[in-house]
């Protein structure tokens, strides 16, 4: 496992009252010769992948959020690539932390099929899974528009220079 420099976006000067931790789970899967990344509605794309539920633990929920958002029941070969963690002010609660502990597992799939399980707020994001060859990701993870872009990108980056 390959630990990323942690993205800090916090105050250091100001003091928190409290931190909360988030555990989530990535995947860099590859099927067909391409990765599983997820195309949005506004042109930007995420690393499939999300938060391990309580009494999870990351396979389960790895298995779970690339079946909800890619339609994939088949994982194999998964190992640990990367964790990276963020620390930023909590959008609800500006006294606390939000600290994301993300786990990034690379993978392989035979199929990707149609049916995805998304919750309102994946579909709103008009999440559907593409195939991207390897070297057209970088390209993809430029823009940080969402809360998950640096952590996406920095993932891709480091991805693209050690494989």
């Amino acid at each position: 496992m390959i630990l990323l420099d942690p993205i800090i976006s916090i105050d250091t000067d100001r003091n928190y009252a409290r931190m909360e931790t988030r555990r989530a789970v990535k995947a860099l899967c590859l099927c067909k010769g391409c990765y599983v990344v997820l195309a949005l509605n506004d042109n930007t794309h995420k690393i499939p992948g999300g938060g391990v539920d309580p009494g999870e633990d990351d396979l389960e929920a790895l298995h779970r959020e690339l079946q909800e958002e890619c339609g994939i029941t088949d994982l194999a070969n998964i190992k640990l690539g990367y964790h990276i963690d963020e620390y930023k002010t909590d959008k609800l609660d500006r006294s606390c932390i939000f600290h994301i502990s993300t786990n990034v597992y690379i993978c392989t799939t035979d199929t990707m099929k149609t049916f995805q399980d998304l919750d309102g707020y994946e579909e709103e994001l008009g999440m559907v899974p593409v195939l991207v060859e390897k070297k057209e990701l970088t390209s993809l993870f430029q823009r940080e528009i969402h809360d998950w872009s640096a952590r996406d990108r920095k993932i891709i980056y480091r991805f693209q220079s050690t494989r």
